[in-house]
């Protein structure tokens, strides 16, 4: 954040009029307890290397539910 502070004080000293900082670069994948488990497995993978992982909604965070959908989302990378 102290980037975008210094980002944002460099736009407002100098002519530029508006600007619009996106400095969150982590967009979680949520997997609950419904969730195909099977297809959130993929879409994890492919949200994080798809375009090389530069996309605003690249999945660099993966939460899953606590329980039963965890521990078969676990086995399944181990």
């Amino acid at each position: 954040m102290e980037v975008g502070r210094e980002i944002m004080h460099a736009a407002a000293s100098s002519n530029l009029k508006q600007v619009s900082l996106e400095l969150v670069e982590k967009s979680p994948l949520l997997i609950f307890y419904d969730a195909d488990v099977d297809k959130a497995d993929s879409l994890a993978l492919l949200g994080i290397v798809y375009n090389k992982g530069e996309i605003c909604v690249a999945s660099s965070r993966v939460f899953v539910q606590e329980g039963n959908v965890l521990n078969n989302y676990i086995k399944r990378w181990i």
